[in-house]
C-alpha cells in the first residue's frame, strides 16, 4: 500500500526507510512550497497553527499521488502539543473533500505496539522486521542530525561549495543504506571525514543560537532557510530542538543536563506543552556556551512558544544575551524577515566590537 508520514523537514530520510522496511510504499512528496501552503491555508481552520496548515497541504498533495495510509505521531508519550492531534484533525478535513485514506497514529515507538498497528497492512510482517525498521529509521535520523551540524561547521571553515559536496555525499550514503550494522558504523566514518576539513579559530565570529518550535526549526520552507541566511553572513549557527527529539526522551540524563534542567525550572517549573521547556534550556545552554545572540522562531499562534516568548526576556537579561523573536505564519514576507535578521546580526557585531575594544583597553 502507498503511504506517507507526516513530514517535518528532512525526516523523510528516516521515515521512508521505516515504511519501506515494513512493506509499505513511501510516496515521494516534495518540500512544501507556496502552492502547498496555500492549499493548507484554504482548508484549515483560520486559527490553526502554521505547521498544521503546511502539513495539511502536504497530505493533500500526497493523496493526489495515491496515498492510502497516512502515519502521524500522536499521544502524549510522543509529543505533547497539537501535533499529536494533527492526524485526526487532518483526516476529518480531507474526508469532507471526498478523499479517503487510513490513518495510523503512532502513540509509541515500542516495537510490539508498532508491529500491532502495521501487521494488518502486511500480514507477513514479523516483530523482528518491525524492530529492525524502527532501529534503521532511528539511526538514520540521528546520523542526519549529525551530518547537518558537520555541514554548518564546514561551511564556515571551508566554504559553501565544499560543505555542499560533503552534505550530498553523506546524505546519499545515509539514504541508500538500510543495514543497521552499516549505519551504526557510519557515525565514526562521518565524523572522520568531517574532521579532515580545515579548522579555523572561531573566536572573532558571531555565534547565534536558533531556538523555538520543532517544526519551524526543522522545515526550511517555513523558517525561510534561516540557517543558510546566517551562514552566508559568516555567522556560526547553533540549532535548538532537532527532529530526533521526536524519538522520545533519554533513559537517563547526563550530570550537565540535570544541572541545565534545574536552571530552566527557575523560569518554567512545569513544561506547558510540546518542547517549551526545551526552548528555555536551549537558550540557557547557548548563553552559557558564549553565543552572542539567540533567535526564537515559532508559529504566530503557538501557545507553548508564546508562553516561552514572555519568559525569554528574563533569561536574556540574566545571561546578558540579546534575543530576537520571529513569529511565523503564512503572511510572513521574505523581505521583512531578511531585514530583521540582518539588522540583528549587525547589532551583535557592533556589540561584540565594543566588547573587544573594552577588553583591549583593559589589557593595555
Amino acid at each position: 500500500m502507498k503511504a506517507m508520514f507526516l513530514r517535518i523537514g528532512d525526516s523523510t530520510i528516516a521515515t521512508d526507510a521505516f515504511m519501506r522496511l515494513i512493506g509499505l510504499e513511501p510516496i515521494q512528496t516534495h518540500a512544501p512550497n507556496n502552492a502547498t501552503i496555500s492549499r493548507g491555508v484554504l482548508y484549515a481552520p483560520e486559527f490553526a497553527c502554521f505547521p498544521f496548515k503546511v502539513t495539511l497541504g502536504l497530505l493533500m498533495q500526497g493523496l493526489e499521488q495515491g496515498v492510502e495510509v497516512y502515519i502521524s505521531p500522536a499521544g502524549r508519550g510522543q509529543v505533547s502539543c497539537q501535533l499529536s492531534d494533527f492526524g485526526a484533525a487532518q483526516e476529518y478535513i480531507t474526508r469532507k473533500t471526498g478523499k479517503q485514506f487510513e490513518l495510523v497514529e503512532l502513540t509509541s515507538i515500542q516495537p510490539q505496539k508498532v508491529h500491532a498497528q502495521f501487521v494488518r497492512y502486511n500480514p507477513k510482517l514479523t516483530l523482528t522486521q518491525t524492530t529492525n525498521a524502527l532501529l534503521v529509521g532511528r539511526q538514520k535520523m540521528l546520523l542526519y542530525d549529525a551530518l547537518v551540524d558537520y555541514y554548518r561547521a564546514i561551511y564556515i571553515a571551508a566554504g559553501k561549495k565544499k560543505a555542499e559536496r560533503f552534505h550530498a555525499k553523506w546524505e546519499h550514503k545515509i539514504k541508500h543504506t538500510d543495514k543497521i550494522t552499516k549505519l551504526l558504523r557510519m557515525g565514526s566514518s562521518l565524523k572522520k571525514d568531517a574532521d579532515s576539513y580545515p579548522k579555523i579559530n572561531t573566536t572573532g565570529f558571531v555565534k547565534i543560537g536558533v531556538i523555538g518550535d520543532i517544526y519551524c526549526l526543522n522545515e526550511r520552507t517555513v523558517n525561510n532557510n534561516i540557517y543558510e541566511r546566517l551562514l552566508s553572513m559568516g555567522v556560526i549557527v547553533g540549532q535548538g530542538t532537532k527532529i530526533s527529539a521526536l524519538l522520545g526522551g533519554k533513559l537517563s540524563l547526563s550530570p550537565s543536563e540535570i544541572v541545565l534542567e534545574g536552571k530552566a525550572e527557575k523560569y518554567l517549573r512545569h513544561n506547558v506543552a510540546a518542547f517549551a521547556k526545551d526552548t528555555i534550556k536551549d537558550a540557557i545552554r547557548f548563553a552559557e556556551e558564549g553565543y552572542d545572540g539567540i533567535i526564537q522562531i515559532y508559529p504566530f499562534n503557538c501557545m507553548p512558544e508564546i508562553t516561552v516568548r514572555n519568559i525569554l526576556p528574563k533569561v536574556g537579561q540574566d545571561y546578558h544575551v540579546p534575543i530576537l523573536y520571529l513569529p511565523i505564519d503564512e503572511q510572513t514576507g521574505d523581505a521583512g524577515f531578511t531585514t530583521r535578521i540582518e539588522a540583528f546580526v549587525d547589532l551583535i557585531k557592533l556589540r561584540k566590537g565594543k566588547k573587544t575594544l573594552v577588553n583591549e583597553s583593559v589589557a593595555v
